[in-house]
């Protein structure tokens, strides 16, 4: 917009602040507005990028969260209403929004109203900027932190009610031909709420970061999709074996993973290569064969000189379900090697494991997540 017609259309509702602070008159100033006596822009405004940066004004930040390949993630506060939001701020790529930004938005936008998968309020970005922020739900922390600091993290009652709401994030994104792709205890987001009519507050799990997240369509032969995608330690068999027609049942399987590090407070399986964790799957899990698994010979990284390793007994690889029949049978189904005998998220919900957690939710109860995490830090 050239400067006459910014100064025109801009300039009116500038001179209406009460009281520009520093910060929002260096920005006017960065676009070329000039105050008394100019009162006016002196050049060209890009206004998309004045719109970015006064977005970005209202969210005063207050400490970083967290820092990795994706980008920065900031606890940021609305100027107006004081309400905080998790900021995360992604770089764009020569041309805007990378693929896994445009994921991340589309898959959001899809399963907002989900109460188990993180909120995507605001998507702030412009075609000059150089990068996009997402203004998301802030909650207390990461299921990783949460098992490393919080006391209660070891209770049962806990570790139930966690995994049924990430069982209810996958079933409502499974049910919109979304799959996540990379679940990860540093993916599931832990918060608290007040529960009437006590107001004890309760674990409440949201699923976030959808960056690697793809659509589906029903038959797994009609996917076509990259392996090269989810945490080692939580890839599914399929995956590792090089399929391209993988299904939602990758991210059961890595929900069965986060389960049982919830029981045992480590990865059970654990290697630094895609070819020695299929290795441990197998020597914990039991080799497939093509009469177990008809579909396998198919997978490109399949060999028939694979080493027959009987597997173990679950119960001697998560000793917590050594005396709960019902614990392992969910954890043995949801990480059936065959896919198509895995547990889907819907069927997992409904297995009588967690027949404790519905009754406890009618009821209203509860553990605070917060409390147990700074009860352990302090």
């Amino acid at each position: 917009m050239d400067s006459v017609a910014a100064t025109q259309f801009l300039g009116p509702l500038i001179a209406q602040l009460p009281c520009c602070c520093e910060a929002l008159e260096r920005i006017l100033s960065t676009f070329g507005w000039a105050g008394a006596p100019v009162g006016g822009f002196t050049r060209a405004v890009d206004l998309g990028g004045l719109c970015l940066a006064l977005e970005k004004h209202l969210y005063s930040r207050v400490s970083e969260l967290g820092r990795g390949m994706y980008g920065t993630v900031w606890c940021v506060v609305n100027r107006e209403t004081g309400k905080q939001y998790a900021l995360k701020q992604v770089a764009n790529g020569a041309y805007g929004m990378t693929e896994a930004t445009l994921r991340e938005v589309s898959c959001l936008r899809e399963l907002s109203g989900c109460p188990n998968i993180v909120g995507l309020q605001s998507v702030m970005t412009c075609p000059s900027a150089r990068s996009t922020y997402l203004l998301m739900d802030l909650l207390d922390c990461d299921l990783h932190t949460f098992l490393e600091h919080a006391p209660i993290a070891s209770e049962l009652r806990v570790i139930k009610s966690i995994m049924f709401q990430v069982l209810s994030g996958l079933r409502h994104a499974h049910a919109n031909s979304v799959m996540h792709r990379d679940l990860k205890p540093q993916n599931v987001l832990l918060g608290v709420t007040p529960s009437p009519p006590a107001g004890t507050p309760s674990v409440v799990v949201k699923i976030a970061d959808f960056g690697l997240s793809r659509g589906f369509v029903p038959e797994p032969a009609e996917n076509a999709h990259t392996d090269w995608v989810v945490t080692l330690y939580y890839r599914a068999p399929e995956m590792l074996l090089g399929s391209k027609s993988y299904g939602p049942g990758v991210d059961v399987w890595s929900a069965g993973c986060v389960l049982a590090e919830l029981l045992n407070v480590s990865p059970m399986f654990k290697s630094d290569c895609e070819v020695g964790l299929l290795y441990d799957i197998f020597q914990k899990m039991g080799t497939p064969t093509p009469k177990t698994w008809p579909d396998l010979p198919a997978h490109a990284n399949f060999s028939p000189e694979f080493p027959l390793w009987p597997g173990q007994p679950l119960e001697k690889l998560v000793p917590r379900l050594a005396s709960d029949a019902a614990g392992a049978d969910l954890l043995k189904r949801m990480l059936s090697i065959n896919p198509r005998r895995r547990l889907t998220a819907s069927q997992a919900m409904q297995h009588p494991w967690f027949d404790e957690v519905r009754a406890l939710a009618q009821q209203g109860a509860g553990t605070s997540v917060a409390t147990a995490v700074h009860a352990r830090r302090a």
